[in-house]
């Protein structure tokens, strides 16, 4: 073929060989440019043909800087067809890999490219289908997406495959049946079942663990061994091959590599979401041009490269198709017990409302026409409504400190309900003008999102009496009279402060209910208007219910919760016939709040995604630090070992776990084992325990375990709801937060084991006992429901002294080494930092003066009061969730 011209392109040189075909590069002799040639592997062969034409045709619609452009379609004089492809010059991503000096922010931007092509591609309803380094073209800046030769119609290939066609163990293998590369294949191409976008995505966590790791996910000696592991085994995380990979990227790539495609992610827009939020967070760090092979390389071996260059090759003979057919009749044997994944919500829509990254709450209005939402910034918020066809957006309530509990359109549309909490806790009901004017308070005491009755005329909402710990679920007329009490929770039951749901008929309100019987759950129940007569409306629980909505036409409830107490919140719909749930979203992000319009056709509400990293300071400078440990989604606390360790919690997989690593960043180690979920680690002061709360048991109690492994587990408690442990100066004791019986209170346990005794019987919470053993700090009711900080002594009783220190949800206060003041966090003008108050009166004193990010938990070090801080950001943002029934 060299030298040969066909048409007006005269081949200059081969650039390939695959199963599918032959490419080379020629020229353009009409418009003096190179461009790649490729013909078809089978050309007499006319199922091959026909299909070469159909997939040259669906390619030729894709227009995207990252595909590589389809220019033209021909036939040689003898027949053979052929397509003209861009020629991209430039290396493949497995040459930039094996060449070694990628960092790791740059491989991300590679795959987030890759991303963006398969979500264009997906978006005209095309799939790739072989996802793979040499299909990946990189020239400096520009990445571009090669070989749509296996690419398919989506709707040719989720459809249940025809009984009467020929079978991979018949004579003739159909076109549509297992194609691909082995190493690359997903679970249900694998085992010949109908696939869908998804099936790409699998492919690229494979080409993203590769990358990170330098080998392959599944691996083997033959396209066997390859697809048994494909189909049953879970490759270990990436961060145990390659200790550069942070734990984010883990969850990443291992969310992509999941079996069910109902538990990966379910658009390339939410995988390219996740990465790219990663990315910008290395893009801060310190070591963000780094090599990837610094300390790991992922060059890929010669035994590497002969064991597997064959089976990277796309499959076309009879005799690896017979050996995948036969692997998926046992599998298929294997499984067929097993209950088939629903996954009803795969061509759901996820789009961005806002991109400020700290919006909510939010509320669609009835008509499904404008939103109404909250924008944030430290303290100060304000209340914005906006037009979804114009994404226009007025000020409906300026910014004050104000922190908003929940927003609600009126049915007419011409009204907006907002709660928010002011000097206190307690939240406060308003209305508004749904495009400005004066607001009208309506009631106190209310503490969640209002819903309003299908007439319009009344309101239900949940209170709390913080005094009592008394939940109420309770209605009211929309003008704020004539409140009546549907049901209430108390002695540690809960209603959840999320938001009920009135159902279209108006005769039923629908919320959520917490119990720590049996270990802490919610369920989702109804509460009669007339009588206040309850049932549930699943057996479900979950480990929390937020906002619920009701679909108009009553078939069916759409709530935000999470399984776990470490699982992000996820959104789930309800049969409200037979109680059947259906998981809607399935990733890396949390979803707050619910709230639909008339037609149920949207879900809105606040998608969220925390990372942080750990830093340690010098001893004299606390700006001057550097970073120890990234994490992302939930972390619960970290302190110091009397050695010089930091022992925090943070997400392990899907699991909360205790970890330790060391000042400098090494040596990290996992020290529970995925076995419950374990919050807010405490050392002992003389280094032999770590203390810490779990639910591995099923109820929270306070556990211990030794400091240097994490072996030698003993259950401390029993209490079913203990949490903050805090152990005494000289390491015999430890005084917890109890949260049964409807207010939290303290308690000492002796920490070789014994009786607990109760220390406080009124609210107290989060303890810390002071260095010298005599006091404990703790939250503290200092006046109706202004909350501050209370010292009590070690032996319980009433407190000696009130200090007005501002409280932030998730924080601790630590004492000073000196036992003379506590430190705290507070934000001023959406700054975090650290701030001590003195015990004797004085002002308060700034610590640190950082100028970005959220302090979410911090520890001194005993001695050398160096400062260890977890710092980070929430990013949140209101989305439109679309074609989701």
């Amino acid at each position: 073929m060299l030298g040969r011209t066909i048409s007006h392109y005269r081949i200059k040189e081969l650039l390939g060989k695959g199963g599918m075909g032959v490419v080379y590069l020629a020229e353009d002799m009409q418009l003096g440019r190179n461009v790649a040639l490729k013909f078809l592997a089978s050309p007499e062969d006319h199922h091959y043909r026909a299909r070469f034409l159909r997939e040259a045709r669906a390619v030729s619609r894709l227009s995207h800087p990252h595909i590589a452009t389809l220019h033209d379609y021909g036939e040689t004089p003898e027949g053979e067809p052929f397509i003209v492809m861009e020629f991209v010059n430039g290396q493949t991503l497995g040459e930039v890999l094996d060449a070694g000096e990628i960092s790791l922010v740059d491989l991300l931007k590679i795959i987030e490219s890759i991303a963006e092509a398969l979500s264009a591609a997906h978006a005209q309803g095309i799939i790739h289908r072989d996802i793979k380094p040499s299909n990946v073209m990189v020239d400096r800046n520009v990445v571009k997406v090669l070989d749509f030769g296996l690419a398919k119609q989506v709707q040719d290939l989720t459809q249940a495959p025809d009984p009467e066609a020929d079978t991979m163990l018949g004579t003739n293998t159909r076109s549509d049946v297992v194609v691909g590369t082995p190493l690359y294949l997903s679970p249900e191409q694998a085992m010949s079942k109908p696939i869908d976008t998804r099936s790409d995505l699998f492919a690229l966590g494979a080409l993203l663990y590769e990358c990170i790791t330098g080998r392959p996910a599944f691996a083997g000696g033959s396209v066997w061994e390859i697809g048994v592991q494909v189909i049953k085994v879970d490759p270990p995380r990436p961060s145990t091959i390659n200790p550069q990979v942070p734990h984010e990227l883990d969850l990443i790539t291992m969310k992509a590599l999941e079996k069910k495609p109902a538990d990966r992610f379910q658009s390339a827009e939410e995988m390219i979401t996740a990465l790219k939020s990663l990315r910008v967070t290395l893009s801060n760090s310190e070591d963000r041009t780094q090599s990837l092979n610094r300390s790991f390389s992922t060059r890929r071996s010669n035994i590497f490269q002969r064991t597997f260059g064959k089976l990277r090759q796309p499959r076309a003979s009879i005799a690896v198709l017979l050996l995948i057919a036969l692997l998926s009749i046992l599998v298929w044997f294997a499984l067929r017990g097993r209950p088939e994944s629903s996954t009803p919500f795969h061509n759901m829509q996820v789009t961005k409302l806002t991109n400020s990254g700290n919006s909510g709450p939010a509320a669609i209005s009835f008509d499904g026409r404008r939103m109404a939402y909250v924008v944030s910034q430290g303290k100060m918020e304000t209340l914005m409504n906006s037009s979804l066809a114009t994404d226009s957006s007025i000020t409906i309530v300026p910014a004050d400190s104000a922190k908003y509990l929940g927003v609600t359109f009126s049915r007419d549309g011409e009204y907006i309900y907002y709660v928010r909490a002011e000097s206190t806790e307690t939240g406060r009901l308003y209305r508004i003008p749904a495009f400005g004017g004066p607001s009208k308070k309506l009631l106190e005491g209310v503490d969640s999102a209002v819903a309003e009755s299908p007439d319009g005329n009344r309101l239900a909402f949940i209170s709390l009496n913080r005094s009592s710990g008394i939940y109420s679920l309770t209605i009211a007329n929309t003008d704020g009279s004539s409140s009546r009490t549907l049901a209430t929770r108390k002695q540690g039951d809960e209603f959840s402060l999320g938001g009920p749901a009135w159902s279209p008929d108006g005769e039923k309100v629908v919320c959520a209910a917490a119990t720590w019987s049996g270990g802490y759950h919610m369920n989702l129940i109804e509460v009669k208007v007339k009588d206040g007569a309850e049932r549930p409306i699943t057996s479900r629980s979950w480990a929390e219910i937020l906002q619920s909505a009701w679909s108009e036409d009553g078939k069916a409830l759409v709530i935000a919760a999470a399984e776990s107490g470490s699982s992000p919140y996820q959104i789930w719909q309800v049969s409200y016939a037979d109680g059947k749930v259906e998981r809607i979203t399935n990733d890396l992000n949390e979803y707050q709040g619910i709230s639909l319009p008339a037609d149920a056709k949207t879900i809105v509400s606040v998608q969220s995604r925390r990372l942080s990293k750990i830093w340690v300071s010098s001893s004299n400078d606390l700006e001057d630090s550097r970073p120890v440990a990234s994490e992302a989604d939930l972390s619960y606390g970290l302190t110091w070992t009397n050695d010089n360790k930091i022992v925090f919690s943070s997400m392990v997989g899907d699991r909360l776990n205790i970890s330790m690593v060391d000042e400098d960043g090494s040596n990290r180690k996992q020290l529970t084992g995925n076995s419950g979920e374990n919050y807010h680690p405490a050392v002992s002061p003389d280094g032999r325990y770590i203390v810490f709360a779990s639910g591995r048991a099923g109820a929270f109690n306070i556990w211990r375990m030794n400091a240097n492994d994490g072996g030698g587990l003993v259950q401390l408690t029993s209490g079913g709801s203990d949490f903050y442990p805090s152990c005494s100066p000289d390491s015999r004791s430890v005084v917890y937060e109890h949260q049964q019986g409807g207010s939290p209170t303290l308690w000492k346990i002796p920490i070789d084991g014994g009786q607990s005794v109760q220390l406080t019987n009124k609210y107290a919470a989060v303890p810390v006992v002071s260095p010298d053993g005599k006091l404990i700090a703790c939250r503290y009711y200092l006046e109706g429901d202004i909350k501050g900080i209370a010292l009590i002594p070690f032996d319980g009783g009433e407190p000696v002294k009130l200090l007005q220190i501002p409280i932030i949800d998730w924080q601790r206060i630590r004492w000073t080494l000196e036992g003379k003041a506590l430190t705290y966090v507070d934000a001023v003008d959406g700054v975090y930092n650290l701030w001590s108050q003195p015990l004797d009166g004085g002002p308060p004193k700034q610590l640190t003066h950082f100028k970005t990010d959220v302090i979410f938990s911090y520890d001194w070090s005993a001695g050398s009061n160096r400062l260890a801080c977890e710092r980070g950001d929430d990013i949140s943002d209101v989305v439109a969730i679309r074609n989701y029934r």
